[in-house]
């Protein structure tokens, strides 16, 4: 099977709250932040910074670990991608819709470490959190190569993850 590249992708994070603001001066009403709002990004191969494939999968763990290998992730459509070349723009992470799942520690990998936050800086998704994490790293990493290609995720006995990429 063949590779394809995406066409887009869209990532969008935003926290907006409105506040009630009754009891001060004036008509009361409503007021709503939206500062944190970085927008949308897009990306494609033209974007800057780029996005050409694409990985999707539910991740489950064996014996509370597993390794990714960036050099053969599941592609969805795309079948098998070697992003060997490429850098992961996009990492979204989500547990168990029911909660269920444990704490996730994800680090570089212990053989062919791919270092996502720095060296010997692990990240922990929080035992039951049902909603993503998503990191967008802006072209920031380094490229997929054979020594640089591994992410291990640690966590408790078969719980499974969803894991969602956009490499470029």
């Amino acid at each position: 099977m063949s590779v394809a590249e995406i066409n887009t992708a869209r990532v969008q994070s935003q926290i907006s709250v409105t506040d009630d603001l009754q009891g001060l001066a004036g008509d009361g009403g409503s007021f709503t932040w939206d500062t944190l709002d970085p927008g949308q990004s897009t990306y494609n191969g033209s974007s800057d910074p780029p996005g050409v494939y694409y990985s999707s999968q539910v991740v489950a763990l064996v014996g509370g670990n597993k390794t990714l290998d960036l050099t053969a992730l599941l592609g969805g459509l795309q079948g098998v991608i070697d992003a060997t070349g490429l850098k992961l723009q996009v990492l979204r992470i989500r547990g168990e819709a029911d909660g269920s799942n444990g704490a996730l520690t994800i680090s570089e990998g212990a053989a062919n470490p791919m270092e996502l936050f720095g060296a010997t800086n692990p990240i922990i998704y929080p035992a039951g959190c049902r909603k993503p994490w998503t990191f967008e790293f802006d072209d920031k990493l380094d490229a997929v190569s054979a020594g640089d290609c591994e992410i291990d995720l640690a966590g408790t006995g078969t719980d499974s993850f969803f894991i969602e990429m956009i490499l470029g």
